[in-house]
C-alpha cells in the first residue's frame, strides 16, 4: 500500500503505519479540532479488499460498538468509528508502549525474563479487564455475557507509565450466541484455543480463563504451553497433554500464582475458577516490588527503540498538523452502510458513535435497539479466513443421514482398493530398475522433529 503520511481522512491526519494484520492496518494519527485541538490516537483502518467481504465489515463494527460501551482503564479505548474516502476505520486511544509479546520478544534477546512481582501486576490488571468485559450490561441492564475469544500476549499492551490494556474485541461475542461465529467453526490464536472450542461446544467466559492462563505462562517462560512442531500436534496436545511444571521451569515464582495457572488452565471448565474475580483473588498479594512504575521503567529501558519511534512518529505528526494551511474542523461524516451488500439495493442506513463513547444504534440485540438490519452469515473464503496472524479455522463436519454413513462407507471401501491399485502402479514405476538405476524421487519438507512440515494456518473440515 502507498505510504499514508500526511492524507486526510475528515478530521484526522495520518502519520506512520504502526502494524498491519489479517483485517487492517493502524496508523498513529491526529484528530484536529477547533481552537488549534489536536489529540494523538490510533486509526485503525480496515483493508480496502475487504470492504466487499459484509461478514468481515459485521466484526469490524461490531468491535467498535461493543469497545465503545467499554470503560475501563485496563481496556484500550475506542473514541470513534466512521467511513471516509471508501475506508471504514476506528479511531483508539494511542497506548505509548508495546505488546506483550514483543515485550517478551525483546527481553529474550537479552536473556531475560520477566520478575514474578511484575508478572503478577500485569495479571491483575489483565484479569480486571477481563471480569468487567464479561460482567458488562446493557442499556436495560441485563448482562451481555461477552467473551472476548483471542486473549493473547499479542492483544495485550503494555506501556512506559506501566499501563495494562486489553485490545482487540474484534472476534469477541455475547455468551447468548457463542457456539462460533459459524456453526462448528473456531476462530482465535492456534496456542491459546481452549479445548471446548476445539470440540465445537458452545461457548462461556471460561475459555477467556483458559487463554488468560497461557498467557501468563507465556510470561513466565517466554513459550507457548502447548506449541508443537505442527498444527496437528498443538491442537492434540491443547485438549490432551498436561501443563508442564511451572514452578520447575520458574521455581521462583509464588506457589499461590503456579497454582492459580494450573487451575485456569484445566482441561475441563468446570474445573477452573468460577469467575475471572475469583482468579483474581487466588493470586498472592501484592509485594512491594509490583508497583507500575517499574513495569513503565522497563518497557521504556527494554523497548526504547519501539516506544522512541512511536513518540517522534507523534510529535511529528502533530507539528504536520499545525503548520497545515488548512485545519478539518467538520466532523467526520457518520458511518454510511449500502445495504446492498445485504441484498437490499440502493437504501443506506446511517449509524455514528459520539466522541464520548456512546454507542447510536448498536447491532446487537443484547446492546440495545438498532436500524441496522443483522447482515445475513456470509461464508468468507479460506484465503480470508486464515489472514489473521496465528489463527486456526476449524469446521466440524455436518451431520450425515444413515444412508450417507453407508453410502461413505461403500466409498471408502472403494477408496482403498482404488489406493492399492494407484500404490502398486507407483510402486512400478518408482522402484529402482534391475539394472542398477535409480528413480529420482523428490523429498518431502521435514519439520524439526521429522514429520512433514504443514502450513502455520489451516481450515479442517
Amino acid at each position: 500500500m502507498k505510504n499514508e503520511t500526511g492524507t486526510s481522512l475528515g478530521r484526522y491526519l495520518l502519520g506512520e503505519k504502526l502494524a498491519t494484520g489479517g483485517m487492517g492496518e493502524v496508523f498513529v494519527a491526529v484528530q484536529r479540532g477547533p481552537d488549534g485541538l489536536e489529540k494523538p490516537l490510533a486509526l485503525k483502518l480496515l483493508l480496502p479488499h475487504l470492504v466487499e467481504e459484509p461478514s468481515v465489515v459485521k466484526m469490524f463494527l461490531d468491535e467498535a460498538r461493543l469497545c465503545a460501551r467499554m470503560n475501563h482503564p485496563n481496556i484500550v479505548q475506542i473514541l470513534d468509528l466512521g467511513q471516509e474516502k471508501g475506508r471504514y476505520f476506528l479511531a483508539m486511544e494511542l497506548v505509548h508502549g508495546v505488546s506483550l509479546v514483543r515485550l517478551v520478544q525483546l527481553l529474550a534477546q537479552q536473556k531475560r525474563t520477566l520478575s514474578a512481582p511484575l508478572i503478577l501486576h500485569i495479571a491483575r490488571g489483565l484479569l480486571d479487564a477481563l471480569h468487567y468485559a464479561h460482567t458488562l450490561t446493557g442499556p436495560r441492564g441485563k448482562p451481555l455475557g461477552l467473551i472476548h475469544r483471542d486473549v493473547t500476549p499479542h492483544n495485550i499492551l503494555v506501556s512506559v507509565n506501566g499501563e495494562v490494556k486489553l485490545s482487540d474485541f474484534g472476534i469477541a461475542k455475547v455468551q447468548a450466541t457463542a457456539v462460533q461465529t459459524r456453526p462448528g467453526v473456531v476462530r482465535g490464536k492456534m496456542d491459546y484455543l481452549s479445548p471446548e472450542q476445539l470440540r465445537f461446544q458452545r461457548l462461556d467466559w471460561r475459555v477467556d480463563q483458559f487463554a488468560a492462563g497461557l498467557t501468563l505462562f507465556y510470561l513466565a517462560t517466554g513459550r507457548s504451553a502447548f506449541a508443537r512442531a505442527n498444527p496437528p500436534e498443538t491442537l492434540k496436545a491443547l485438549q490432551h497433554d498436561p501443563l508442564p511444571f511451572l514452578d520447575t521451569l520458574r521455581p521462583d515464582l509464588p506457589r499461590a500464582l503456579v497454582d492459580a495457572i494450573s487451575r485456569a488452565t484445566a482441561k475441563e471448565r468446570k474445573e477452573r475458577f468460577p469467575s475471572m474475580r475469583a482468579f483474581r483473588e487466588a493470586l498472592p498479594p501484592p509485594s512491594a516490588e509490583e508497583r507500575p512504575e517499574v513495569l513503565g521503567a522497563l518497557v521504556t529501558g527494554v523497548c526504547s527503540s519501539v516506544v522512541g519511534t512511536l513518540e517522534r512518529a507523534s510529535r511529528t505528526l502533530v507539528a504536520m498538523s499545525s503548520t497545515s494551511n488548512s485545519v478539518a474542523t467538520e466532523p467526520v461524516r457518520p458511518l454510511t452502510l449500502n445495504r446492498s451488500m445485504e441484498g437490499t439495493q440502493g437504501k443506506t442506513v446511517t449509524e455514528t458513535l459520539s466522541l464520548a463513547g456512546t454507542v447510536a444504534a448498536p447491532v446487537m440485540a443484547e446492546l440495545g435497539p438498532t436500524s441496522l438490519p443483522e447482515m445475513p452469515a456470509v461464508r468468507m473464503s479460506p484465503a480470508l479466513e486464515a489472514q489473521r496472524n496465528n489463527t486456526v479455522a476449524l469446521e466440524a463436519p455436518p451431520p450425515r443421514s444413515r444412508w450417507r454413513q453407508h453410502r461413505g462407507m461403500i466409498a471408502a471401501a472403494g477408496g482403498v482398493l482404488l489406493l492399492a491399485v494407484l500404490g502398486v502402479a507407483a510402486w512400478w514405476i518408482l522402484a529402482p530398475s534391475t539394472s542398477g538405476g535409480a528413480t529420482e524421487q523428490r523429498p518431502v519438507k521435514q519439520d524439526s522433529r521429522g514429520g512433514a512440515a504443514l502450513p502455520d494456518t489451516m481450515e479442517v473440515r
